[in-house]
């Protein structure tokens, strides 16, 4: 590298000899800017198609060749690499520190190397996918600058740095709220209250005027910390209305004949469900002294009300001078709402003084509660109450909304669904535990009394799963019982939610017009919003499984105020992490339903895919030496990233996709997600459109696709997906990618059982992969070759390829390789009786693979550590071990090795005498490996059932599945040698008779004889 340097971060330039040369606006120069951003080698596909998404494939490679001997002209641009079909300029860059002074949590550091947003001045509207890309990463880097700026503000030196950062973080983004209340606090603690407040006014008014909203509720705490907050009320007016208070009048509070305060209305008697949890909640708040002002807050449809109405009875024991019920659905002034309460209160009113004062003079002295339903539509609802709570120090409140109500010392209670099964607790007796569960079953018996939960519970769980629980869905799903069974509610929902409304033949009285649908309720929460709040809500559907702010603000150009706005009314969640939800009900509702107005755009999704995937190429590249970042940086958005694959697809981005396919690829093999991923490839295969965009994917995901076949047991399909690739990669003279065609079809041969025919091509793919530099290929090759040598009985050849594809997986840093190594290194000490070595290497892989997140990897560990425990006669031990691997194979999909551990587990139920549930095991292997091409795992299941006959059934037909076995090429040399001795040692033993020698078997007439009945064991 030479002393070349360049800035990307603000105006980009590069400093050449003392120099500092700006970059032009030209392709030339977002070639190379895009390379210095990268750092690493970039295929000329992906820069074909990220400059020139709009031209076919060969004119963009074409101009591609232009613009790299353009851009090799330039004295600075020596260091240029071109190798192959790839490109790299490996320079130093001040995003590089950047990101490795966030990394090593340099905080300062890092804000001292951000200059400015990435690449500025160089936005190109004519070149769509460099576009895209820019503007994904600059809001990416922008997020982690500002979130590093906010972490340092209060560190720095002096007052006035601390308050030109804070007014630089408000400036740069003026909606921010976090950095709104870290600017207040910077100002108040350094004794500046007077520009706290001017800056607090400036907040307000800018999002009043060019949001519609008011401030949330962190950013009217911060500046009620600040004492800037504009009051309710003027403090003398306060004083003056509490000073006014008379002392209250003797006969106190109105009583009924009983001398007991009224609790109003009565309770409901149609049964309550659920809900035990947010009651105990509910009374201790009402019990705290500071807590006078409790929102039970919700969307609508989740119960709120009903809740409420059934803790009356609770709650007039805690204040036994009086619960009051106060309906707010048909208030809509101050003057309306004080005449409410003073007739729920039985408080004489007129028109010659203050009604707050005349109610306060009657109730002061009184500990009351006033429970307020349906507070939402009343945005002016705090400044209403808060003279009366002033006035009345006795008083607190109890609301229903779906927004915060804005009271000082608000305090919220949040109900959400219903609790729902969860995966272990599918069975009837764990499922009716579950509220969710109860209310259906409770409202289908309503409607039809005979109604069998037991005979629905799959589709009554998939019901109240689909609703996440919301009462009212559950209310209204559960009624149409009486019509259609839950299952084809279950389908219903799936394509709409236009079932959840109420049945018109229904004759039972309604509490709430309103409630008669979910359409209904969601439209009136939707009437509430302010229009940025709309086109926000209607924008974030596009999301899927949840978002992050700087995801919000890039995709869907959703503010943070708007969207803690929508907090605020209920309409979407935020967790600890910082990421937001939507309840899928609301999500559906939004993403088909809103009528149209002027302005309201639909989702998003193109630009939802260009943001995932810059930001999956960015996280990948960031995870180059570690997988497990990537996983864990993936794992929350894998359904995004999955929507962004579906959407590039359809849009026939083809940049796009090949983009995103290499993270997703790595985050399958980590994961085990490899039928989601076969999914999306095959989408992608099925595109003519997108394959004639960018010919040269269509190789690539040819490959990838016989992968995902091999990882889910389906070996024909894989080495015939494997050879179409293999011819198209020596069509186009690409020999990395026939190195992986020649491994795939390979490991394909092998597990046929056909290690002859598999050796040879994956040497060919090891030579070949020397030949090219492909590291990573040689290794995978060397390590399938090394277990080609072990099934053909050559243990040192096998131990001497394993220890040179350890060396490569560990040059190269990859830690599934290195996994895979030390996994066959110890099963192959195990198998030659090394067991204290083997083990040592299976615990150091098992710590590995746990470490960094490669599932699949664990479960291998623990399979041979399982079997090592078996072969060492550690049965009671080994036992949890190999169910736990069979669990985790199940779990991520890992076909092959899940008959392998049903085998080892067949054959621990055979030594602890479990003859029954050896032959299910054996059966299940025979009836799931023979279609699929495994016949190394058909012969070893013929393996363990011939010695379970040998012990328990017709020893003459388990001598003849040994010799069967012995003589069978498929099976590994060793494999045979061992039916050889055990059938020698069984014809040995005094009780076998010498005589005629049975029939030679067939490998048919094994596998019907296995599956067949077996008396004595089958009985």
């Amino acid at each position: 590298m030479t002393g070349t340097r360049v800035y990307l971060l603000g105006a980009p330039a590069v400093a050449h000899q003392g120099a500092s040369i700006p970059f032009l606006d030209e392709r030339r120069y977002q070639l190379l800017a895009y390379l210095a951003f990268s750092g690493d080698w970039v295929e000329r596909d992906r820069l074909a198609g990220l400059l020139w998404p709009d031209h076919e494939a060969g004119a963009a490679r074409r101009n591609l060749r232009k613009i790299v001997f353009r851009a090799r002209e330039a004295p600075w641009s020596a260091d240029l690499q071109v190798r192959g079909d790839r490109l790299r300029w490996a320079v130093a860059t001040d995003l590089a520190e950047f990101r490795q002074a966030l990394a090593s949590g340099r905080l300062a550091a890092a804000c001292a190397a951000y200059a400015g947003p990435l690449l500025g001045g160089m936005d190109d509207a004519g070149t769509g996918g460099f576009s895209a890309w820019l503007l994904a990463h600059r809001a990416s880097l922008h997020v982690q600058w500002r979130d590093a700026a906010l972490t340092v503000l209060p560190t720095l030196g002096t007052a006035a740095e601390r308050a030109a950062a804070a007014r630089r973080l408000v400036d740069d983004d003026p909606f921010d709220e976090r950095a709104m209340c870290a600017a207040l606090a910077v100002l108040t603690a350094d004794g500046k209250p007077a520009e706290a407040q001017a800056l607090y006014r400036e907040y307000t008014h800018r999002l009043t005027e060019d949001l519609g909203v008011e401030p949330s509720a962190a950013v009217r705490a911060a500046a009620q910390a600040a004492a800037v907050a504009p009051p309710i009320l003027a403090a003398g007016a306060r004083d003056e209305r509490a000073a006014a208070v008379p002392a209250p009048q003797p006969d106190g509070c109105p009583t009924d004949n009983r001398g007991q305060p009224p609790v109003l209305p009565g309770l409901p008697t149609d049964g309550f469900v659920g809900r035990r949890s947010e009651r105990r909640e509910l009374l201790a708040l009402v019990q705290r002294p500071p807590c006078r002002v409790i929102t039970i807050f919700g969307p609508g449809g989740i119960g709120k009300s009903r809740f409420a109405r059934e803790q009356l009875a609770p709650l007039a024991l805690l204040v036994p001078a009086g619960v009051h019920w106060v309906a707010l659905e048909d208030v809509a002034s101050a003057s309306q709402l004080l005449a409410r309460l003073a007739q729920v209160l039985h408080a004489p009113v007129n028109d010659a003084s203050d009604v707050v004062v005349q109610i306060a003079a009657r109730h002061a002295a009184q500990r009351r509660l006033l429970v307020l339903d349906n507070a939402e539509h009343l945005p002016a609802l705090g400044a209403w109450l808060q003279p009366l709570l002033v006035a009345w120090p006795l008083l607190q409140l109890v609301l229903t909304s779906r927004a915060r109500v804005g009271l000082a010392d608000e305090w919220l209670l949040p109900l959400g669904g219903l609790a729902v099964p969860d995966s272990d607790s599918r069975d009837l007796e764990a499922a009716v535990a579950f509220d969710a569960v109860r209310l259906f079953d409770l409202r289908a018996r309503a409607v039809l009394p005979g109604f069998d939960l037991a005979a629905h519970l799959d589709a009554v769980i998939a019901v109240v799963e689909r609703v996440d629980g919301m009462p009212l869905a559950i209310e209204l799903a559960a009624a149409w019982v009486r019509l259609l069974p839950p299952a084809e509610i279950v389908r219903e929902l799936a394509h709409s939610i236009d079932i959840l409304q109420r049945d018109a033949a229904s004759t039972e009285p309604m509490a709430r017009p309103e409630h008669a649908s979910i359409h209904a309720v969601f439209r009136r929460s939707w009437d509430l919003l302010a229009p940025s709040e709309r086109h926000a809500l209607a924008a974030v559907t596009v999301f899927c499984g949840g978002f992050r702010r700087d995801a919000a603000a890039a995709v869907a150009g959703a503010s943070l105020p708007v969207l803690a706005s929508l907090v605020d009314k209920s309409l979407l969640f935020v967790d600890a992490e910082g990421r937001f939800g939507m309840h899928p009900l609301i999500a559906a509702w939004a993403t088909d339903t809103p009528p149209a107005e002027p302005g309201l755009q639909a989702a998003p999704t193109l630009r939802h895919a260009e943001f995932f995937a810059a930001w999956l190429d960015s996280q990948a590249r960031a995870a180059t030496a570690d997988v497990a970042l990537l996983v864990t940086a993936m794992l929350p958005e894998f359904a995004n990233c999955e929507r962004a694959w579906h959407a590039a697809v359809a849009a026939q981005r083809a940049e796009l996709v090949a983009t995103l396919r290499p993270a997703l690829l790595c985050f399958a093999e980590a994961q085990g997600r490899w039928r989601e991923m076969g999914a999306l490839l095959g989408a992608a295969l099925a595109s003519d459109g997108l394959m004639r965009a960018l010919p040269g994917l269509r190789l690539d995901l040819l490959l990838d696709l016989s992968t995902v076949h091999f990882h889910l047991g389906e070996l024909h399909p894989c080495e015939a997906l494997a050879r179409s690739a293999l011819a198209l990669a020596r069509q186009a003279s690409l020999p990395d990618k026939r190195v992986t065609a020649l491994n795939n079809i390979g490991v394909a041969l092998l597990n046929r059982g056909e290690a002859a025919l598999a050796l040879p091509v994956l040497q060919e793919a090891a030579e070949l992969a020397r030949a090219c530099g492909e590291r990573l290929a040689l290794g995978y090759a060397l390590l399938r070759a090394a277990t080609a040598h072990k099934v053909l009985d050559d243990m040192p050849r096998n131990l001497a390829l394993n220890e040179e594809a350890l060396a490569v997986m560990r040059e190269v840093g990859n830690h599934n390789g290195v996994a895979i190594v030390l996994n066959n290194l110890g099963d192959t000490l195990r198998q030659t009786g090394d067991y204290p070595r083997a083990r040592e290497l299976l615990e150091t892989g098992l710590a590995l693979a746990e470490e960094h997140g490669l599932l699949p990897r664990v479960q291998n560990f623990r399979l041979c550590l399982g079997v090592l425990l078996l072969d060492s006669g550690q049965w009671a031990a080994s036992r949890p071990v190999l169910e736990q691997a069979l669990a985790g194979t199940q779990r991520h999909g890992q076909f092959q090795m899940e008959l392998l551990c049903l085998l080892r587990l067949a054959r621990l139920d055979r030594a602890q005498g479990d003859a029954q549930a050896c032959l299910r095991r054996c059966r299940e292997v025979l009836s799931r490996a023979r279609p699929r091409g495994f016949e190394g795992l058909v012969r070893q299941a013929l393996a363990e059932h011939a010695q379970l006959l040998l012990t328990h059934g017709d020893r003459d037909h388990g001598l003849q599945l040994l010799a069967f076995l012995e003589a069978d090429p498929l099976l590994p040399t060793s494999s045979r040698r061992y039916a050889r001795l055990d059938r020698e040692a069984a014809e040995a033993e005094p009780a076998h008779a010498a005589g005629v020698a049975p029939p030679a078997l067939d490998l048919d007439t094994a596998a019907l004889r296995l599956l067949a009945h077996h008396p004595g064991i089958d009985d």
